[in-house]
């Protein structure tokens, strides 16, 4: 899910349907009040957990990869389209990443659209692999060479953030113990920089950064914070928490109305506000729309 800032809508493609656990094909436009299916005579394959950013130097959305079929079975896309004004067109854009699950983010100050890490699992017997590899997408995909890079992680987050002035890679599933981790790099032009979670005691004392994977992440521009939203602390337990983040400091926000991890979130820069649809939790899968 993103938001698309010529259209003025949150935009969804894909996912899971919770009535089977299969791979969606459907595009919606969210304004604020209402969902609108939007149908074209040529659009994408049906996938889960496709990745999707607005990419502002084509004015154009970015989908890449996602899976169809079991996540654990191979059966992972490699394609990348485009949405214009005028419908979905695939992309012939050389070589692309290997099909993964991941997280793309918009870079204005590269003018491209950056992918880092993810995950493949080729079969229910197989390790899942985790990735390092840092791409980004301009008229093709490329292959970033940069210095101090974070672990290998999956479902981690990836938003620009203005503030930071560079894309933000926050926690995410890795192979090391415990599996949930809370570290964060900043990517600025060709180089990562670390990020120290320091900041001047408050009282009462401002949490650490949260331990967290597969939860929904967004850049507030009326704040000037990321939003950590919901996800998994670790196996099989899921989260309402909310966290803002500072250039400096980690702070509590309302929590979601029900702990959920899989859902997606998008800041409406019309409305100043974020979009939250969807996920699930050990009670099931939602559908609901939730602004913040």
């Amino acid at each position: 899910m993103t938001y698309d800032p010529v259209r003025r809508v949150t935009v969804l493609f894909g996912g899971v349907a919770c009535a089977d656990g299969g791979a969606l094909g459907d595009l919606w436009e969210y304004d604020g009040g209402t969902w609108t299916q939007r149908s074209f005579a040529s659009a994408p394959p049906p996938r889960a957990r496709g990745a999707l950013t607005y990419d502002r130097s084509r004015n154009a959305l970015v989908l890449f990869s996602g899976y169809v079929g079991p996540s654990n079975a191979g059966n992972y896309l490699t394609d990348t389209w485009l949405l214009e004004a005028s419908g979905w067109r695939a992309l012939d854009a050389g070589t692309p990443p290997s099909g993964r699950i991941g997280r793309l983010a918009y870079d204005p100050d590269r003018a491209a659209s950056v992918l880092f890490g993810g995950s493949f699992q080729a079969g229910p017997a197989q390790t899942p692999q985790l990735f390092q590899d840092l791409w980004e997408l301009r008229s093709t995909w490329n292959v970033v060479n940069a210095a101090n890079a974070p672990s290998p992680r999956t479902l981690h987050g990836t938003v620009y953030a203005p503030s930071y002035r560079g894309v933000l890679v926050f926690g995410g599933f890795t192979n090391q113990t415990p599996n949930a981790v809370n570290d964060g790099a900043l990517l600025s032009l060709d180089d990562w920089r670390t990020l120290s979670w320091v900041a001047p005691p408050p009282v009462p004392p401002a949490p650490s950064a949260p331990v967290r994977w597969d939860f929904a992440e967004a850049f507030d521009g009326l704040t000037g914070e990321v939003l950590i939203i919901g996800g998994r602390s670790t196996p099989g337990v899921f989260e309402a928490s909310t966290f803002s983040l500072t250039t400096t400091e980690w702070r509590p926000q309302p929590p979601l109305p029900g702990p959920r991890a899989s859902h997606a979130a998008a800041y409406d820069e019309a409305r100043n506000v974020i979009v939250v649809f969807g996920g699930e939790s050990d009670a099931g899968c939602f559908g609901d729309t939730l602004e913040y």
